[in-house]
């Protein structure tokens, strides 16, 4: 039946309705694709605005499997002051909820590391804080910057006696998957490269030891939040991050005075 004919149809069973009639046949008839059409319409408004409004990053952190013990809005606050960044036309961000395991498989988890990929892929992202282990992680796949080609000389020695290695011999294998696999049944091989990731603030187990992290958890702003309390948070700067001097500012923004309110 020709379109025009359905609608010709169902005027014809509503012409003898009252305005209120009409108006429930319609509802009873149509409120599904009317629900659908304001949910798309909302959705795109939303989008568009979002679009709209954006602005680019001044400043964009995260915190890896922190304990949500202090605003992460707050310290955002202090830190743009402290770095006289401009908050009316940039975005300074610190996502401090994201928990990621390398061995949950959770919804919670594979979200988290997907975001992180999505942040690292598009050059949104300039330091990460994590426990030890998924640093380690991170470490491997050269996400951080190697902290002796971009630290002042006063931060070098400030931090060096926190700093977290990884080794670049291990980096290198663990890249060169063909290299990797070549050693299939050789467990002295992979021992050696186990240990130089079990003890990563120790560079005379290592062949090549690379500062690439810095243990923060006694630095004034991370010790008051609390948020690593059973862990040992390490402190990096990702490696194809836009705001590198922004990013050494925040490693002196940690050390400041506390902003625990």
């Amino acid at each position: 039946m020709p379109v025009i004919d359905d609608i010709r149809k169902e005027q014809e069973k509503t012409k003898d309705m009252s305005f209120k009639g009409k108006l429930s046949y319609f509802w009873y008839y149509y409120k599904v694709h009317t629900l659908v059409t304001i949910a798309i319409v909302f959705f795109l408004c939303v989008l568009i605005h979002d679009i709209v409004t954006a602005k680019d990053y001044a400043f964009s952190a995260v915190y890896i499997n922190a304990n949500q013990t202090f605003s992460a809005e707050d310290q955002m606050e202090a830190f743009a002051e402290y770095a006289d960044l401009d908050t009316e036309e940039f975005d300074v961000v610190l996502d401090s909820a994201m928990y990621l395991s390398l061995t949950d498989t959770s919804e919670v988890s594979l979200s988290a590391s997907q975001k992180l990929a999505a942040l690292l892929s598009a050059k949104n992202l300039d330091i990460a804080v994590m426990d030890e282990e998924v640093f380690t992680n991170y470490a491997l796949t050269e996400t951080f910057y190697d902290l002796r080609e971009i630290l002042p000389e006063d931060l070098l020695e400030k931090y060096k006696d926190n700093f977290f290695y990884v080794d670049g011999t291990t980096v290198e294998a663990f890249n060169n998957k063909e290299e990797y696999s070549s050693h299939a049944d050789d467990m002295e091989y992979y021992n050696k490269l186990a240990e130089t990731l079990q003890k990563p603030n120790d560079p005379s187990v290592m062949e090549n030891p690379i500062p690439v992290g810095i243990y923060v958890g006694d630095t004034t702003i991370i010790s008051d939040a609390g948020c690593y309390s059973e862990k040992k948070p390490v402190f990096g700067i990702i490696i194809n991050t836009p705001r590198l001097e922004t990013a050494i500012q925040y490693l002196r923004f940690l050390d400041e005075e506390s902003i625990a309110k």
